[in-house]
């Protein structure tokens, strides 16, 4: 059946939602915020939750299609829906590739060009997004048990190194900095649970409690990704963790067991790339149904060219023209998509009950 099951639903949750945030966003919470982000990222999470709820309502309610089927689907609202989650799409995909491909350059593979690197990351990416639905759903499953032995491991290694001190003090920033950590948080987290809106109904089994798997899947999420950020201030403090560009890296390099089970964080970073592995993976089969509804040969094509286009040029951008600015843009480009997003649901939504009238 070519189908997704509740399985695969959460663990592509669990992913999806753990994939940008633990990265340079991360990195900026800290920077504005100090040891209060925990705070704040813990408020910006749980107001996330109000998303991943109305996600499953316009899943339910709205979208029997895919969002991307504009010839059945000819209200403008759901339209703008659709292009927005398109954007959220080619966004991620633009400055998180640069993000992945930067960090396997300069941690791992020195002597690699990032060119190539990224034309054989994203040809596998593409190769399981042009795949049937179950098993982009069965991969997931993999990832997310790898992910959570990974983290599991690597935060019970971690325990003797934790200095609490470092979490002091709790409050001590302006009240516009705490609210932008936390507008920080919500976007990073939430954003990409819209990507599971190009699983429609037709696509998803209906055994399968929707609300509840998603739910459930970002709860369990925003479990690992606040552990995370309590693990990395508790371990450096927040004036180290402020130096490194990917502070998780640096994280793992503590992991000493035993005095002999050392120098696992080149392996341990994996729990970051299955993230980014499905999150892509999802992004552009996003891609490849838009395209799937626009032309009825060659969509595969378009959509493996579009897959490369846009890292490629990500890291041309970045390189040669240092646009690291885009990273402060980044979550008010979200917020203000899962915004327009929201308003066009309510619209449907009020729509719908006077049609019913």
């Amino acid at each position: 059946m070519n189908k997704i099951s509740k399985y695969e639903l959460f663990c592509l949750t669990v992913l999806l939602c753990g994939s940008i945030f633990p990265g340079i966003a991360f990195g900026n919470c800290i920077r504005l915020a100090k040891s209060t982000s925990l705070i704040s990222i813990f408020l910006g999470f749980i107001f996330g939750l109000f998303i991943v709820i109305f996600v499953s309502f316009l899943h339910n309610n709205i979208f029997g299609d895919s969002i991307f089927d504009f010839k059945t689907n000819k209200n403008i609202f759901i339209r703008i829906v659709g292009i927005c989650i398109l954007l959220i799409s080619i966004v991620i995909l633009f400055l998180n590739s640069w993000t992945m491909i930067n960090f396997f350059i300069s941690q791992m593979l020195t002597r690699n060009s990032y060119y190539v690197l990224a034309i054989v990351f994203f040809s596998i990416v593409f190769f399981l997004a042009n795949k049937k639905i179950p098993t982009i759903g069965r991969v997931s499953i993999i990832l997310f048990i790898l992910f959570s032995l990974f983290c599991l491991f690597s935060y019970f290694s971690l325990i003797p190194d934790l200095d609490f001190n470092n979490l002091l003090p709790i409050f001590n920033i302006p009240k516009s900095k705490f609210l932008e950590v936390m507008l920080y948080a919500f976007s990073f987290a939430s954003s990409p649970v819209f990507l599971l809106l190009v699983f429609s109904k037709d696509r998803v089994n209906p055994k399968v409690n929707y609300t509840k798997t998603i739910i459930w899947g970002y709860i369990v999420s925003i479990i690992f990704m606040l552990i995370y950020s309590f693990y990395v201030i508790g371990v450096y403090g927040v004036e180290l963790s402020n130096l490194a560009t990917y502070p998780g890296y640096y994280l793992y390099k503590k992991i000493k067991v035993f005095n002999f089970i050392e120098r696992v964080e080149n392996i341990l970073i994996s729990t970051f790339i299955n993230c980014y592995f499905i999150c892509f993976s999802v992004i552009v089969f996003n891609i490849k149904d838009f395209f799937m509804f626009r032309m009825k040969k060659y969509y595969s094509i378009v959509t493996y060219v579009i897959s490369i286009f846009i890292p490629i040029i990500s890291i041309y951008l970045f390189k040669k023209y240092y646009i690291y600015k885009l990273f402060d843009y980044y979550p008010y480009i979200l917020f203000f998509s899962i915004l327009l997003i929201v308003l066009c649901g309510i619209f449907l939504f009020i729509e719908k009950k006077i049609i019913k009238k």
